[in-house]
């Protein structure tokens, strides 16, 4: 009886979701009756299953289908690459197991494990061939099903990680193109302007040139304008706004001019706002404004369906924080195994319950020579491995150690090359040999042109930025190191990280600055004039954002071993008063 009464509460539990979850509302819809769904739910089968348990297990036989009814799935490749391939997740209301169904073949495509303790309602195949004879529709549902998921798993992006999937992608609504056409158009309409002007005020002037010379006026006008025109086109269509599993990432891909990249782990997004202007409520499209703790603010303007893209958003970053809490936990079921000895007893998944927000790309060790060899290698950037991790070291972009250096080298070129025409004398300026004291006296210039070029080189070369595990460190310095100022900061400081450019010249040099926000210092850190600052602002991110998830670990960890020590006590004093 008490599993009869359980049964119903089951079979109740699932109506509710068939009737009113969102994410069910094409499947119900594609039923004919209300029957129909009551039928389905009363044929069910559950199962509970606790977190790190396999649902179904790629290369074995099955030919069932399920519903997820509550907490999260994933589903995964573990045959078809080097490293565990992330499908799919399924959360409360997502259907999975179709494709064996669809395809005929019974042999499972993929591992289906439990992120977070969930209850999952079955259906055998004599249950599907009775819902797709009652509606064929709902076989072009499931196809259509199947086929999202595939092309989902298989949409690619620059930087793409194993342990994630695309939710949504999308560019930028035409409306965006639009709004680059006026400057175009201003070059097509200021020759006619022009003309008209010219013709009011001296009505003989028409009469007076030829077409051809008119034609010939307006055509670089015109060429100027086409080629604008296409430069916009192609550098609107090649911006990307995408919403993963895991983060939300902006390309902006600046035509001929490079990339520009922020994104954002979803557990960080505070909140995600929409605006437009004029041209997005005509057009229907909005700017997607996402505030995040760390990164700042994330906008993609002129977007499609944004309100889908906003509300994927809160949905994926709920799912995450959700993986992050059931880590807590797997972590704790899994110490208080191994205090048991029951190490076998507690299931283990393939993947990482949650994903992490930070991951630090490998990078070659800058390889080093004698110690006066290397002081005279202008190295941007060292990457140094020190035994307890890799540090990375910067310096200002080569733009500005070759501005530094300009005058000295000119003035050393100059003082050298007049240095030996005192000595050769068939080279101007001199027609005549100098005697000894005036070669001296001109060699002065050369020394004093030197020294001066070391000095700019030593102090552009002395000013160094500084990366390790743990924090972030400033060294501005004069040359000789005669003034030097040295600011250190840790991570468990950092409130942001951002990086901006700040005009179009620096654009092209791919030159900007990395701007680290952080609590109790007098002022933000800033690596001013860094190449590539979007590398180096992903950079120092992941470094915090992973030095924060081990903190955060460390402290979940110090906390279970407290309630370890509990229940040994408990355990000890148990024994005694069985005793």
């Amino acid at each position: 009886m008490p599993d009869n009464a359980q049964y119903g509460v089951d079979v109740q539990e699932l109506l509710d979701l068939l009737q009113n979850n969102k994410a069910l509302k094409n499947f119900r819809d594609a039923f004919e009756t209300p029957e129909d769904l009551v039928e389905l739910a009363q044929r069910a089968e559950f199962e509970v299953f606790d977190q790190g348990e396999q649902v179904m297990t790629q290369g074995e036989q099955g030919n069932d289908f399920f519903i997820v009814m509550s907490g999260q799935l994933r589903a995964i490749d573990v045959k078809n690459y080097d490293e565990p391939h992330l499908l799919s997740y399924f959360a409360p209301g997502e259907i999975a197991g179709e494709y064996e169904l669809l395809s005929g073949n019974k042999t499972r495509a993929a591992t289906v494990e439990v992120v977070i303790a969930a209850k999952v309602a079955f259906f055998n195949e004599d249950d599907w061939y009775w819902m797709i004879g009652k509606n064929s529709r709902l076989r072009t549902f499931f196809e259509d099903l199947e086929g999202s998921r595939v092309r989902r798993s298989k949409v690619e992006f620059p930087g793409r990680q194993w342990d994630e999937v695309v939710v949504a992608a999308t560019k930028r609504h035409f409306v965006a193109f639009i709004a680059t056409l006026p400057t175009a158009l201003m070059l097509l309409i200021a020759p006619l302007f022009f003309f008209m002007a010219v013709e009011i005020i001296d009505p003989s002037f028409s009469s007076a040139i030829t077409r051809g010379l008119i034609l010939l006026a307006i055509l670089p006008f015109v060429i100027i304008a086409g080629v604008l025109i296409a430069y916009n086109y192609f550098d609107w269509r090649n911006d990307d706004f995408i919403v993963t599993t895991k983060r939300v990432l902006h390309i902006e891909r600046i035509l001929f001019f490079g990339e520009k990249r922020r994104e954002a782990p979803l557990t960080r997004i505070q909140d995600v706002t929409l605006l437009s202007d004029i041209l997005d409520r005509i057009f229907d499209s909005d700017t997607v404004r996402i505030s995040t703790a760390g990164v700042g603010i994330i906008e993609f303007s002129h977007i499609r369906q944004a309100d889908q893209i906003r509300e994927a958003i809160f949905e994926e970053r709920e799912r995450a924080k959700a993986r992050v809490m059931a880590a807590d936990v797997a972590a704790l079921r899994h110490n208080i195994a191994n205090q048991l000895s029951w190490d076998g007893g507690v299931e283990k998944n393939v993947m990482a319950v949650a994903e992490a927000e930070g991951k630090l790309v490998h990078q070659e060790t800058t390889r080093h020579y004698h110690r006066f060899i290397d002081y005279f290698i202008p190295r941007i950037k060292e990457v140094n491995d020190t035994g307890e991790g890799t540090v990375i070291v910067w310096r200002k972009h080569y733009y500005v150690l070759l501005r530094s250096i300009l005058l000295p080298t000119l003035a050393l070129l100059a003082s050298l090359y007049i240095f030996i025409a005192s000595f050769v004398l068939w080279l101007p300026p001199f027609t005549a040999a100098l005697t000894w004291p005036v070669q001296v006296i001109l060699g002065i210039p050369v020394l004093a042109s030197l020294f001066w070029y070391i000095w700019e080189y030593d102090d552009w070369s002395k000013d160094i930025y500084i990366v390790t595990n743990t924090q972030i460190i400033d060294i501005e310095s004069s040359a000789f190191r005669l003034r030097r100022t040295r600011r250190e900061g840790t991570f468990d400081n950092i409130q942001g990280v951002y990086s901006e450019i700040p005009n179009f010249f620096y654009k092209l040099l791919n030159l900007g600055d990395v701007i680290i926000e952080t609590a109790g210092t007098e002022e933000t850190f800033t690596f001013k004039n860094v190449f590539d600052p979007a590398s180096v602002n992903e950079e120092i991110f992941n470094r915090w954002a992973i030095y924060q998830q081990r903190e955060r670990e460390k402290q979940r960890d110090s906390t279970t071993n407290q309630v370890m020590e509990v229940l040994k006590e408990y355990h000890k004093l148990s024994k005694k008063v069985e005793q």
